[in-house]
């Protein structure tokens, strides 16, 4: 119900004769989860990436996490039925999603490789891989690629392996720029948590990057660093490999970032500049050879936006000359930036 909600709204918003493709830098809006109780929802544009030349531009991930967030409460009551949960059970659970609402993020250095993983002790997570792509007839695309994980908390004390104590949902966009052209999908699965006894099986490794479902997959390699990935959308296919040219950038203070005013308001954050990409786009029965250039992005966090913020802007920028520059401000409902 989830998935479908953010695809209606999608469809009524994302209409390419709306959306101005000047070539450099493509925009998409954030929304907070205010949004998801019907006050406050702007147009969004969810995965619009342009990311012409060195630019790549996202801020869509809180419209993202307000789904999951949506997603939650409707599979908190599944979580509990299909693990046939006896009332002193689901107190159990409610008792540790109170635990759970009191944890607070803490700086601390971080740690590789196992901080490539996932952290399920933590809310939400994302690694977010955003880039542009060349065929061989130099015909220019960008995509995006995004996994993320969400706990969902009453599900958390429950010890039957069909208790839905994470979410994991993945989102794909491609754009065509010449064409003036835009697809995206998405997949969402319930997971217990547990690692995976099958490869195909949905999971997020603890010990490295290793996010899969629904045939959708992102590793990184252990021995060159890269990044796989694998997307088998609705209207177009990526098989892409992301290699590292340069040390990965902790963001903010060596890896702490605040998102607010209040200390809590904060993830644990950073980013893989400069990704050198190649390989294969599948698009109207045709495969293509792609070559290009991508951020990734990796972040987890425990808090929630600050009460007055409707929404972020964000912008990762490859240089020209190896260098790389991230800017974000978070949003007031004026306008104002609140951080």
């Amino acid at each position: 119900l989830a998935c479908e909600l953010r695809i209606d709204i999608l469809q009524q918003s994302e209409r390419l004769d709306q959306v101005p493709l000047s070539g450099d830098v493509g925009v998409d809006t954030g929304l907070n989860l205010r949004g998801v109780h019907g006050h406050h929802l702007p147009s969004t544009r969810a995965g619009q990436h342009l990311a012409r030349g060195v630019v790549q531009h996202k801020n869509g991930a809180v419209f993202h996490m307000a789904c999951l967030q949506l997603a939650q409460l409707l599979l908190q009551g599944l979580a509990l039925s299909c693990a046939g949960a006896a009332p002193a059970l689901a107190a159990q659970a409610i008792q540790a999603s109170e635990s759970d609402g009191r944890r607070a993020l803490k700086p601390r250095p971080l740690v590789f490789p196992a901080d490539h993983g996932s952290h399920n002790e933590s809310r939400t997570e994302w690694w977010y891989l955003t880039g542009w792509l060349r065929d061989e007839a130099q015909r220019l695309y960008g995509f995006q690629v995004t996994f993320f994980r969400s706990r969902v908390d009453p599900a958390q004390g429950l010890r039957s392996r069909l208790a839905a104590r994470q979410l994991l949902f993945a989102h794909a966009a491609l754009t065509d720029v010449a064409a003036q052209a835009h697809w995206h999908d998405q997949a969402l699965v319930r997971w217990n948590g547990e690692p995976a006894e099958l490869p195909e099986q949905a999971h997020a490794a603890a010990t490295d990057t290793d996010v899969r479902l629904r045939g959708w997959s992102l590793q990184r390699q252990s021995g060159t660093g890269a990044y796989r990935t694998q997307v088998r959308a609705r209207d177009f296919a990526l098989t892409l490999e992301a290699t590292p040219t340069q040390a990965l950038l902790l963001q903010g203070d060596r890896g702490w970032s605040r998102k607010g005013p209040q200390p809590e308001q904060a993830s644990h954050y950073y980013s893989q500049p400069q990704l050198r990409v190649s390989g294969q786009l599948q698009r109207s029965g045709r495969s293509l050879p792609v070559q290009g250039l991508a951020w990734l992005d990796h972040e987890w966090s425990e808090a929630l936006l600050h009460p007055e913020a409707v929404g972020w802007d964000w912008i990762g920028m490859n240089l020209d000359d190896g260098a790389s520059l991230t800017a974000f401000q978070l949003r007031r409902a004026d306008g104002s930036a609140l951080w």
